[in-house]
């Protein structure tokens, strides 16, 4: 049986990358011209994405094909959020420097994403009232964590809505 929740667990994660890698493709050409909308689309696919699983997750029973398309769709959010932010943040960089700013941004980027789950999974795992991993935990976890999670994206949206408008080329 553990066999068969790890193919599970894959299956998950892979669907999850297909979605990220599609949406990035799409989205590529879509940044240029719409700017900050886009990400705004895409964090609201990531919040509904989040709000579903809750949904689904708290059902008395759960099927496979829907916690497939969960992710899937999670997956086009974060492909249509994560790749549009670079574009967004190092549009206007001299060509000359390009490659230094990436760096710094990829940097910063993966430092923010550590801190990030390391702060979930701290609260996570923060229960005092319950036997540590028991289901009952884990479930009221999950769920605080995807709330805390939805949070944090809507307040990633209210910044995105406050950068300018304005649309520029690359300084040269």
């Amino acid at each position: 049986m553990q066999k068969l929740y790890t193919y599970y667990d894959r299956c998950c994660i892979c669907l999850s990358g297909i979605g990220y890698v599609i949406a990035s493709i799409v989205v590529s050409k879509l940044v240029q011209r719409n700017g900050k909308s886009v990400i705004l689309y895409g964090l609201t696919i990531m919040i509904s994405g989040l709000i579903a699983h809750l949904y689904v997750y708290n059902q008395p029973a759960v099927f496979i094909h829907q916690v497939h398309v969960l992710f899937f769709y999670y997956g086009l959010g974060c492909g249509t959020v994560l790749p549009s932010l670079m574009t967004m943040a190092i549009k206007d960089i001299k060509t000359d420097l390009i490659g230094t700013a990436s760096g710094i941004y990829l940097t910063i980027q993966q430092l923010s994403i550590c801190m990030g789950i390391a702060l979930v999974v701290g609260i996570y795992f923060h229960d005092q009232n319950s036997v540590f991993l028991s289901m009952e935990n884990l479930n009221h976890a999950y769920g605080i964590s995807s709330v805390i999670s939805i949070i944090l994206l809507v307040v990633a949206g209210l910044f995105i809505t406050l950068l300018p408008i304005r649309k520029t080329g690359t300084v040269k």
